[in-house]
């Protein structure tokens, strides 16, 4: 369940950081000229839009670890209060479903940052092919 969730959010999570590193590679391609115009004015400008994408996508990052730690948090709940109220199991049970729950737990864990790679490589990728 917790897979078939996320992979329901992931379409509009990824369009999202599609749509923050076109506009953060855009501008880093137009950095040169920003700073060879020598006024302040447009350099403030540009830099300050650059800490508002970074910004933004770190925000992402965070909560998309936030949801995955929510998440597993609930599956550990919902894990340890089920094999509690089951007459017949013994600790060897108990420590292999923890373990390949813990195990699930780290695999998501490194969900976020990949999207993140995927989508920066995947807008870097289009504009090398041009």
């Amino acid at each position: 369940l917790i897979l078939v969730f996320f992979g329901l959010l992931l379409p509009k999570y990824s369009k999202t950081n599609d749509l923050l590193y076109l506009k953060l590679n855009d501008r880093l391609e137009k950095e040169v000229n920003v700073i060879e115009q020598k006024s302040n004015y447009y350099l403030n400008k540009h830099y300050d839009w650059l800490a508002y994408l970074r910004i933004r996508l770190s925000n992402r990052e965070a909560t998309g670890y936030l949801w995955i730690g929510i998440a597993s948090a609930i599956l550990f709940g919902v894990t340890v209060v089920n094999l509690a109220t089951t007459k017949g199991v013994q600790a060897g049970h108990i420590y292999a479903v923890i373990t390949y729950l813990w195990t699930f737990a780290i695999s998501l864990d490194d969900a976020p940052r990949l999207l993140e790679q995927f989508s920066n490589l995947k807008d870097i990728g289009k504009r090398v092919e041009v």
